[in-house]
């Protein structure tokens, strides 16, 4: 079942973001995202993801690819709320 999340990263900017997308050498979403999207907000930048699955978004944060970004720019999967998706419509 599909999943969407939440992700705020307190200190984040527009620079740091696309910085971490470059490291990532994504030619799209993630592999198992349907959608990504990203902006800035109070005090950082906020990420939402819906995910194929659980174990997709799963497989993503456990990913070389995440670590190594994630070690780089110093930051964790901060999940600040995530729900079951009943219907995605593209």
């Amino acid at each position: 079942m599909a999943i969407a999340q939440v992700h705020e990263l307190r200190g984040w900017t527009k620079e740091g973001y696309d910085h971490a997308m470059r490291m990532l050498n994504l030619p799209g979403p993630p592999p198992g995202s349907l959608v990504h999207l990203s902006g800035p907000m109070e005090g950082g930048w906020r990420i939402i993801e819906v995910w194929e699955s659980e174990e997709a978004a799963t497989s993503f944060y456990s990913s070389a690819a995440f670590h190594e970004m994630a070690k780089e720019v110093g930051v964790q999967p901060n999940v600040v709320a995530s729900w079951q998706i009943e219907n995605v419509i593209k």
